[in-house]
């Protein structure tokens, strides 16, 4: 369907296009959605207070049309109506404060931010914030100068605004502001490079087309770098700065400590995140910092020493289960062995020649959900022949192994692994090694735990 400067917007992977002028100037109700996986179009429920020019704004996964022309004369409207795609369903929230069209808007860690518009005869400079929690408009800082026919979005955690008609409608402008929810402060982006207003654009931060003089289209099309974070930002739980702001001279410098907490992550993981840094600079308002962060899987080399295996992965020294580790064994009395042989079949003898041998149980609590790969290494480093040594091995309270017999499957100092796909009961991995009667103690040489990927 042809449509002039409808609201679109993009969630979830889709780009829903509602509202806007049909060829008789008046708002299409049909509401659209293109699906880039499969190429094509389908229709939605259809916008029951159709607008054109509103400002648009995506906020928790909701689409938000404040505003814009409500007939072919472009009477302003301050009539907010926002769109669930989840559930396919449209509502009204409190109107805007004031009748607006062509505003900028953008949605910012669940909040809609808007500023700017025309209403009849007046351009606006000033802006106001939506909060869905209480359905309600409240006043943020204006803009430097009335702007109206933007390009807008949100970017960063900001509202960038660029281009558009200022002093009044004298003038189509080529100037650019960023607004800082947190501070509250408009700060001057570089000027773009062509005039225009009625132009499109998205985070990026892209200027696609417009007019710089009446209805006359352009084809131009720019790029402002720096501005590419489209998505909220939120906190991770394992990562902390400190401080977490202040104020640095030109040309001076600062140092920020990052702290990170591995408790509650699931060992084996590689978890990614970005520190941005948000500044009053217009040119480069936002620094970003990529930080990865790779939690090993966790092994306990058991009657033995911390060790790094061939393929540089870190092994604990054994230790005893605390509530404060999460990680260790129970046993008592408390036994081990060891033995000066080398061990075949393995390039990382250290994992094998310590042991803890009797009755014990391998805790490790704290888990996450999901699958985690359990690996556990034994050798027979006590001399005993097939038969003298039988155990089981217990997983979860399941049996895993039984009747367990390292000498009689490999012979003596020889290395033997088993692995097991398992998940978590209540948080918690536990790997209990217990008698057969008649048949010698178990013996356990390494235990490690890793998320499966």
């Amino acid at each position: 369907m042809a449509r002039e400067k409808p609201g679109v917007a993009a969630v979830n992977g889709k780009l829903y296009v509602t509202g806007g002028w049909d060829t008789f100037g008046t708002p299409i109700a049909q509401t659209d959605v293109y699906d880039p996986s499969t190429n094509s179009w389908s229709t939605v429920a259809p916008n029951p207070s159709p607008t054109a020019a509103p400002g648009v704004a995506v906020a928790d996964g909701k689409i938000y049309l404040v505003g814009g022309c409500a007939d072919s004369f472009c009477t302003p409207s301050a009539h907010v109506a926002r769109y669930d795609p989840a559930a396919d369903s449209w509502d009204s929230v409190a109107s805007y404060p004031t009748t607006d069209s062509w505003e900028a808007c953008g949605g910012i860690n669940g909040m809609v931010y808007c500023s700017g518009g025309v209403s009849g005869g007046t351009t606006f400079s000033s802006g106001n914030v939506y909060d869905p929690g209480s359905d309600s408009w409240s006043p943020i800082a204006a803009m430097p100068i009335d702007l109206w026919g933007s390009v807008a979005g949100a970017a960063n955690g900001m509202l960038v605004v660029s281009s558009g008609v200022t002093n009044g409608f004298n003038t189509v402008t080529n100037q650019g502001f960023i607004y800082d929810p947190s501070a509250d402060s408009w700060t001057a982006l570089p000027n773009a490079q062509f005039p225009r207003y009625r132009a499109g654009g998205s985070c990026g931060f892209y200027k696609v087309g417009g007019s710089s003089a009446g209805f006359s289209p352009t084809p131009d099309s720019e790029r402002l770098s720096e501005l590419d974070e489209c998505a909220g930002f939120t906190d991770v739980p394992w990562l902390s700065e400190s401080p977490t702001s202040g104020t640095i001279n030109p040309g001076g410098h600062t140092d920020v400590q990052v702290t990170v907490d591995t408790h509650g992550l699931a060992p084996g993981t590689v978890y990614q995140a970005t520190l941005t840094f948000r500044t009053n600079s217009g040119r480069r308002p936002n620094l970003s910092v990529p930080v990865r962060l790779v939690v090993p899987a966790l092994g306990l080399n058991s009657g033995g020493g911390a060790y790094t295996d061939v393929a540089g992965d870190p092994w604990l020294a054994d230790r005893a289960y605390t509530a404060a580790n999460q990680a260790g064994y129970i046993q008592s009395p408390r036994r081990t062995a060891s033995t000066r042989s080398a061990i075949g079949g393995t390039d990382d003898d250290p994992l094998y020649k310590d042991a803890r041998i009797s009755p014990m149980t391998y805790r490790i609590s704290g888990l996450p959900e999901g699958v985690y790969r359990l690996e556990l290494k034994f050798a027979e480093i006590q001399n005993k022949r097939p038969g003298q040594r039988q155990f089981d091995v217990i997983v979860n309270g399941s049996p895993y192994l039984i009747a367990f017999d390292i000498s009689a499957l490999v012979g003596q100092d020889y290395a033997l692994d088993r692995t097991l796909l398992v998940s978590p009961v209540g948080g918690e991995i536990s790997v209990q090694l217990a008698n057969r009667q008649a048949h010698g103690e178990p013996i356990l040489n390494a235990v490690r735990v890793g998320h499966d990927h």
